[in-house]
């Protein structure tokens, strides 16, 4: 998980569409540049915490943060919905390939992607 601090640096990820995990903007810091950060991650609905300052300072690791730390997401995931739509799916368990088809083809072949994406179409009914 990379960490960004400083109004600058998570402005610019914010703006680039850097896949991030949460904000966290040091508690009674404020003015207009952290508000547009305030403002823009939760338009990208990326989670925004108010924190102690020491906190931030340990996250950083330095207190010349600004009043802002972004915590960078590992990976950008994908729900299975988003996959659905892909012409070519490959399912892999570990490093290795166990399925290979389009949605339609998968979802007749009932292996493990038809059992991952009818668990999460359960949860939406």
């Amino acid at each position: 998980m990379s960490i960004l601090s400083g109004i600058h640096p998570v402005a610019e990820a914010l703006r680039a569409n850097h896949p991030l995990d949460r904000v966290l903007i040091a508690q009674g810091a404020g003015g207009p540049r952290l508000q547009e950060i305030i403002d823009m991650a939760r338009r990208s609905s990326v989670a925004v915490r108010f924190e102690p300052r020491a906190a931030l300072d340990r996250l950083a690791g330095t207190p010349a943060h600004q009043g802002v730390v972004a915590m960078g997401a590992a990976k950008k995931y994908s729900g299975l919905d988003d996959v659905a739509s892909s012409d070519l799916i490959v399912v892999l368990d570990g490093a290795r390939g166990v399925e290979v088809g389009s949605h339609e083809e998968l979802i007749a072949k009932g292996g493990q992607y038809a059992e991952l994406y009818g668990i999460q179409a359960a949860a939406y009914r």
